[in-house]
């Protein structure tokens, strides 16, 4: 679909989902309602960018291209706070259909003639704050909503935008592309001005900005000339916001998904009772592995089942299957549907690698394992290298996934219900 330019795919119900057990249903919305209303809270009020000048600060956000330490960097990380910068702007709630949380936000009208975002423009996630934010060094909450408003209309991933703006800087700092390339832009770190007008040059296509609107894989590929240190990505796609060196599963999260360099493939829910606790300290890389396993499969069921990661954050996620049984008239206990995480994610590995991809064999860019020290020479982060072999071999040990190329095993796939699966990739 992305050879076609294809940006969406829209689907309309012409059935309603009858319930099987409505007063259940509503039985479990109550009980929920008041399970999740400590996170509802602070959801409802700030959204994500209610963690955006803890994460720049506490090594969650990476800062200038992965490169950089948040106290030394970026210390005005506050002045894009979303509680006491970004709702000031905001002039109404909002939430998905029947939402107890309703985590978005609209804003007012732009004061700002530099950065003129329309009535109801969307409150920036906390991944747009920091990919403009952090990333860029840019502390202007106005330019922040003004990025992620342009993003919407380009049709661009804030993240890919704000990591292709951070490479551009770099790049340009470097001499690796000139002012002549930029048809006269200055990139320099915490410049909104300039940041605003690369983003607009990308969406239009115009000049070396066009490069970058591919991503930063291609940009490096068609640039050269060293540009592919500056090219933070993981199998062609640009890193979330979150560090691995602060929670190692991440690391192989974004290495070993068949879809790489996504944070929603993981998280590591005490409540659900079904994934082993992982070591405190993220300093130790040894037994991690069957705790990232039973967290990936857990993730899997929550977007499979189109649930909202932040409600089950809080949610009392050991109620699950009653969910589903309750909508769908099913009998499904927690270790049945830990199966069904389980089979999608040996599903999805298996299609990886009849494709002839190698999860193992994917680079990632020495700044985000701490083999590069510029991120890691003070801040709280200061001396970390991920042991990044541990960590992988113990995750496909527990998955019993090949060591060398990633292929799930024929008796792991048959255990799974998954023969055909099985015939066609160990044939």
């Amino acid at each position: 679909m992305g050879s076609k330019k294809l940006k969406a795919v829209v689907v309309l119900a012409d059935r309603k989902v009858i319930s099987q057990t409505p007063e259940t249903i509503k039985m479990l919305r109550e009980n929920l309602d008041q399970f999740i209303k400590p996170l509802k809270d602070f959801f409802h009020n700030f959204g994500t960018t209610g963690i955006t000048a803890m994460s720049a600060l506490n090594g969650d956000s990476p800062v200038k291209n992965w490169g950089g330490v948040g106290i030394i960097d970026f210390p005005q990380a506050q002045q894009i706070d979303g509680g006491s910068q970004i709702n000031p702007r905001m002039e109404k709630s909002y939430g998905c259909w029947r939402c107890p949380i309703a985590c978005g936000a609209e804003s007012k009208e732009s004061t700002n003639p530099k950065y003129p975002y329309p009535h109801h423009t969307h409150r920036p996630e906390y991944e747009a704050m920091a990919a403009f934010g952090t990333m860029n060094l840019v502390a202007d909450p106005d330019a922040l909503i003004y990025a992620n408003h342009l993003c919407n209309e380009y049709g661009f991933d804030v993240i890919s935008a704000g990591g292709a703006i951070s490479m551009a800087i770099e790049c340009y700092q470097n001499g690796i592309i000139t002012k002549e390339d930029t048809e006269g832009i200055e990139l320099r770190w915490g410049d909104a001005d300039a940041m605003i007008a690369f983003l607009k040059a990308m969406g239009e296509r115009k000049g070396i900005a066009a490069v970058f609107a591919d991503g930063v894989k291609v940009a490096a590929e068609k640039i050269g000339r060293g540009a592919e240190k500056y090219a933070m990505h993981i199998g062609g796609q640009e890193l979330p916001m979150h560090d691995p060196k602060l929670q190692p599963e991440y690391y192989t999260t974004y290495k070993l998904d068949p879809t790489p360099a996504r944070h929603t493939q993981y998280e590591g829910n005490k409540r659900l009772g079904k994934i082993p606790p992982a070591p405190a300290d993220n300093k130790v890389y040894t037994g991690r592995g069957e705790h990232h396993k039973a967290a990936s499969e857990y993730m899997h069921v929550v977007n499979a089942g189109g649930m909202c990661q932040f409600i089950m954050m809080a949610a009392n996620t050991a109620n699950m299957p009653t969910w589903f049984n309750a909508v769908t008239g099913w009998d499904m206990d927690l270790d049945e549907m830990m199966q069904v995480g389980e089979r999608i994610a040996n599903l999805r590995m298996a299609y990886e690698v009849r494709e002839g991809g190698n999860p193992r064999k994917r680079y990632v860019p020495p700044r985000v394992t701490g083999e590069s020290t510029e991120a890691t020479h003070a801040g709280p982060l200061q001396g970390i290298k991920l042991d990044t072999e541990t960590l992988e071999v113990d995750f496909l040990k527990a998955c019993d996934w090949d060591l060398e190329t990633c292929k799930p095993s024929k008796a792991k796939l048959e255990s799974l219900g998954l023969q055909d699966v099985a015939v066609a990739l160990h044939a």
